[in-house]
């Protein structure tokens, strides 16, 4: 909706007191000028709505000058002369990036076709202002374009709007952008000091449960650095951010033996940052898991998987270890990591299977896909 644009402009009002004498011939002639088209016995009826409209109206013929433009648009234009008068080409009221605009305009009509666009027209004095156009031809009675029939709608203030709101948002991404960074940074600082730690007791138990944390904020610590690079999208592709997360967990865990990681991650498989920041933390927590009970001081093998269906997300964890002792039941489990794991898995509203196929402990994670905004 627009808003309307307030009490007409003097002369015009003038016009409507008009009705005989000087202002009769006046109205006599501004009529003539648009003889061209049929109007019928409602001519006097048809000029006085178009010079009583709030909108810019003008009669171009097919060589593209004006015939005819109506009070209200001269005012808005503030043009001191008549255009219609002096046959003054349409495409001269367009400031000269806008000139191809009512070029193109004017070869659609030609064409029989009806166009509209959005553009800054100037008026005389300098004064920018944008303007809602739609052009439409005129046809005569063999259905031949003559003319071309122009509405424009002083869009200005509604543009001013627009252009505020992107500033705002331009602002705001800009703001979030830095807020992540922040994040990121803090976070990474955070991972140093609990490494330190962790290097600096001599408790076995303090030890792990310090080296853990700092894998868990470094999985954080990985999201938020994609977001920042993104400038502050909201969406990441989670097969990058689990492949990355896995590498970087085994390296942070000082394990004494060599641990193989094979990593297999669907790319192209967007999620919303808090989705993907849990599926980092699960990540973690199941290598953490794998390189703390699975491999008793032996060289062992983590695999990774990630995979999306039409409405699921698949994520597998195993291991070659030596397994999970029989009728192990997660959800009795005194363990702080698994108790982790399954509160991270009822964020996603998904399902933990764990099986014991072969050598080793298998991890399979099933999550519901959601949909992304705007998709």
């Amino acid at each position: 909706m627009f808003a309307h644009p307030g009490p007409l402009h003097p002369i015009v009002c003038q016009r409507k007191a008009e009705s005989s004498g000087l202002g009769e011939v006046k109205r006599v002639e501004q009529a003539s000028r648009m003889l061209d088209v049929h109007l019928g016995p409602d001519a006097t009826a048809l000029e006085e709505a178009v010079e009583n409209s709030h909108d810019c109206i003008t009669l171009v013929d097919m060589q593209g000058r004006v015939l005819f433009m109506n009070l209200p648009g001269l005012w808005q234009l503030e043009l001191e002369g008549d255009p219609g008068t002096s046959r003054i080409a349409w495409s001269e009221l367009w400031s000269r990036e806008n000139a191809e605009l009512a070029e193109y305009s004017i070869e659609s009509a030609r064409s029989g076709r009806a166009c509209r666009f959005t553009a800054c027209r100037p008026t005389s004095r300098g004064a920018a202002k944008w303007w809602d156009v739609a052009v439409n031809p005129i046809f005569d009675r063999r259905g031949l374009p003559v003319q071309m029939f122009c509405v424009s709608r002083d869009i200005t203030e509604l543009k001013a709007r627009e252009l505020a709101l992107q500033r705002e948002l331009a602002e705001k991404e800009t703001l979030l952008s830095e807020v992540n960074h922040r994040i990121k940074n803090a976070l990474a600082a955070i991972a140093g000091l609990l490494s330190l730690q962790a290097r600096q007791s001599q408790d076995a138990a303090v030890h792990a449960c310090l080296q853990q944390a700092q894998s868990r904020v470094l999985a954080i610590a990985e999201i938020h650095r994609r977001i920042y690079e993104m400038a502050g999208h909201d969406c990441l592709d989670i097969g990058d951010c689990i492949a990355d997360v896995a590498r970087g967990t085994i390296s942070t865990l000082d394990a004494s033996v060599n641990i193989e990681l094979r990593t297999a991650c669907e790319h192209g498989v967007s999620l919303k940052s808090d989705q993907a920041i849990t599926f980092a933390l699960l990540t973690s927590e199941l290598i953490t898991n794998c390189v703390k009970h699975a491999f008793e001081g032996n060289d062992g093998k983590v695999e990774v998987a990630f995979s999306a269906g039409p409405t699921q997300l698949f994520l597998r964890v195993h291991d070659n270890g030596r397994g999970l002792p029989e009728g192990f039941d997660p959800r009795k489990s005194g363990g702080s990591g698994m108790k982790i794991l399954l509160n991270l898995v009822r964020q996603l509203r998904g399902e933990l299977s764990i099986a014991r196929s072969g050598r080793g402990a298998h991890f399979d994670i099933v999550v519901p896909r959601e949909p992304l905004p705007n998709s």
